[in-house]
């Protein structure tokens, strides 16, 4: 679908950005946390940059001394209005000004 077994090989940009969270329910064992986030998605041989605004739902429990992960749960939205005005970036060159940041990967 990225077109990633292409030839030349493309850049692929997957990135998701947290915008957000509300903790819906938390007690010492559990917790549920909503996480609202958008994500760009496409790559420079099939598919145009495009954004995916979601909620994620995070259920955790408290279990050997760590939070973990019980279950998660993505749902559309909620999606601002979006600009009508031209991209700064044509979508061609948007790849190439990508691939030149790096990924957010620890913030500590």
């Amino acid at each position: 679908m990225l077109g990633a077994d292409t030839v030349p090989r493309p850049v692929i940009v997957l990135r998701s950005v947290p915008v957000g969270y509300r903790v819906e329910r938390f007690s010492t064992n559990e917790a549920t946390v909503a996480v609202w986030y958008v994500g760009i998605v496409g790559s420079g041989a099939t598919i145009e940059p495009q954004q995916s605004w979601r909620t994620q739902v995070v259920r955790l429990v408290w279990e050997a001394g760590a939070w973990k992960v019980r279950s998660f749960e993505a749902s559309a939205g909620p999606t601002p209005p979006l600009s009508s005005t031209e991209a700064t970036t044509p979508p061609g060159e948007l790849f190439t000004v990508v691939a030149s940041f790096s990924e957010i990967r620890d913030a500590s």
